[in-house]
């Protein structure tokens, strides 16, 4: 089995798919391949960049995501 791991923002507006293909268009991370960075509809990153606290409740959990082989979809090569 293949295993993704998927940061999600807690307590966002909208809910969000442990999937390359949530609605917030998850950027893959250059270190660690198999993480996906979501990115929060309340712009929290921006703020947790510049060192601002959180609010409360709006943190931030790691979910995996486990894809057996024969349910893999393979990309087209170009």
């Amino acid at each position: 089995m293949t295993r993704k791991l998927h940061v999600i923002p807690i307590g966002d507006v909208d809910i969000h798919a442990a999937q390359e293909c949530c609605w917030c268009s998850p950027s893959q991370n250059p270190d660690e391949t198999a993480v996906w960075r979501h990115n929060a509809k309340d712009c929290r990153e921006k703020r947790e960049r510049q060192g601002i606290e959180a609010e409360p409740g709006n943190g931030w959990v790691i979910i995996a995501e486990y894809i057996a082989p024969n349910d893999r979809v393979e990309r087209p090569r170009q």
